[in-house]
Parts: structure tokens; C-alpha cells; sequence
């Protein structure tokens, strides 16, 4: 992708991201939330790679590029549909991988991802972050689903817009 057309696509996914990420915190209860963050799939090299973010900075993942298989916890996004809660990101399987000590020194203790569908399959990933460890409650979860769903659309059509001249 040319330059000035992925800067276009990184400016119009930041904005998206920032207005998502104040309405999901205007909720009751989701001022914990201080993250939120995308990165597209890319099938042929089954890799992932960072495009833009809202709220709190995480330079190695604001910057992340790596094999789909890096990151396990991803695949199972792509399979189920649902979204995937970590409670504790200090008490996930390796807590040695470098994503997640990005995470844990960027004060980030739980998330919710989510698969953003592709034109024929994942096309990239949604992360949203908290400062608590269980600040997805099935109560937050509930409250913040509409706002959600919304916002996975909204990325989904920016995220398969087709490139044009």
C-alpha cells in the first residue's frame, strides 16, 4: 500500500478509535478502560501488524509485527467469533513473552479481544484494555456489547475499504 493511502488508512482507524474508546468509557463503569487498539491480519503471510491505537501508548505493540503463531491467543478469535477476556494479563500461560511485558509496563492488567471479520475470513484484531486485573465483568461486557458491535463494523468497513487511486 502506498504510503500517503496507509497514513489516510492509519488517520481515519486512530479517530474511529478515539471516538469508540470515549463512548465505551462514558458507560458506567468503563472509565477502567484506557486502551484500545487494531491490527490488521495479512492471510498470505499469516502475520499480524499494528495500525493504530487510542489512549494509553505501548511502543513494542504500537509498532508490532509478527507471525499469527506468536500470539496464540489470537487464533482463537478467528475460530469462534466471541470475544476473548483475559482477567489477569499477569497471570497468562507466558508471562515472559514480550507482548505481554509490553502490557504489564504499560499498567495494562486485562483486555478484550475481539476477530474483526475480513471480506473471507479475520481481518484483523480489536484489543481493548484496562488498568484492572476482572475489569471485564459479564456486567461491562453486557453494557458495553451495543458500542462494541458498532465499532467492529465500523472497523471492519475501514479495514476492507478498497484501495483506490
Amino acid at each position: 500500500m502506498p504510503a500517503a493511502k496507509e497514513s489516510g488508512v492509519r488517520n481515519r482507524l486512530s479517530w474511529l478509535l478515539e471516538m469508540s474508546l470515549r463512548r465505551l468509557r462514558a458507560v458506567p463503569g468503563g472509565d477502567c478502560m484506557v486502551r484500545a487498539a487494531v491490527v490488521n491480519y495479512h492471510p498470505p503471510t499469516e502475520s499480524v501488524r499494528s495500525i493504530a491505537f487510542a489512549g494509553r501508548a505501548c511502543p513494542y505493540l504500537d509498532r508490532l509485527n509478527l507471525p499469527l503463531s506468536d500470539l496464540p491467543g489470537l487464533d482463537f478469535g478467528t475460530r469462534s467469533g466471541r470475544y476473548r477476556i483475559i482477567h489477569d494479563i499477569a497471570q497468562v500461560g507466558d508471562n515472559r513473552a514480550r507482548h505481554v511485558q509490553a502490557l504489564l509496563e504499560a499498567g495494562i492488567r486485562s483486555s478484550l479481544t475481539a476477530a474483526v471479520p475480513g471480506l473471507h475470513e479475520v481481518g484483523g484484531f480489536f484489543f481493548l484494555n484496562a488498568e484492572q486485573p476482572g475489569a471485564f465483568t459479564p456486567d461491562l461486557q453486557a453494557a458495553i456489547r451495543p458500542r462494541l458491535d458498532e465499532t467492529l463494523t465500523l472497523l471492519r468497513r475501514e479495514l476492507n475499504r478498497p484501495i483506490t487511486k
